[in-house]
Parts: C-alpha cells; structure tokens; sequence
C-alpha cells in the first residue's frame, strides 16, 4: 500500500505535465502538443512539448506557472529545463528520481 508521501511524490510530475500543458494551451497558440514520459538511469522523466510561438526563454521572467513546477520537482530532488525561441515552439523537460518501490503496490 503506498503511503500519503509515496502518493504526493508520483503525482507532482504528472501535475507539472498538466501544469506544462495549460501554458501551451494559454500562450504557445500550438497546432500540436507532446507529452513524452519515460524511466531512465533510475529517474522519471519527462518533455512537453509544442510547435506554439516560442518566447525568449533566456530574457523572459517565468510566471507561477512555470515557477510552481520547478517548485514541486526541486523539493523532489528533481529539476525542469525549458528550451524555446521566438518562432520555434518549447520544449520542457523535467526529471525526478525514482524512488525504489515507490511505483509498485
């Protein structure tokens, strides 16, 4: 069975998946929209990405959206990277660690 931690743990990357989702909805104006997850050198990964409008990611303040996902994958251990352009969609990929036996029942 697993515990209320184990349960917050393996939802926080789905929710900043969904978080990552409405920023497309609301700003990227994308025709396409993908969501990658996958385990990988004993993390769960994951990339949200759009062929949206992009934005200077290097020059352009993050809104609470964007800072409440860094926020849950951070207290996880984890991290997010954004890579996007003016004219080049976004790519958003973040990562946390897997915890042994926190997917299993």
């Amino acid at each position: 069975m697993e515990s209320g931690a184990t349960r917050r743990t393996s939802k926080r990357p789905c929710t900043s998946a969904s978080s990552a989702l409405q920023n497309v909805q609301k700003y990227a104006g994308a025709r396409q929209a993908t969501v990658r997850l996958r385990g990988e050198n004993g993390e769960l990964r994951f990339e949200v990405g759009d062929n949206g409008k992009g934005f200077d990611a290097a020059n352009t303040t993050r809104g609470s959206g964007l800072t409440n996902v860094e926020d849950r994958l951070d207290v996880l251990g984890g991290g997010v990277t954004v890579d996007s352009a003016p004219g080049r969609g976004t790519l958003l990929k973040g990562h946390v660690p897997v915890l042994v036996g926190a997917m299993s029942s």
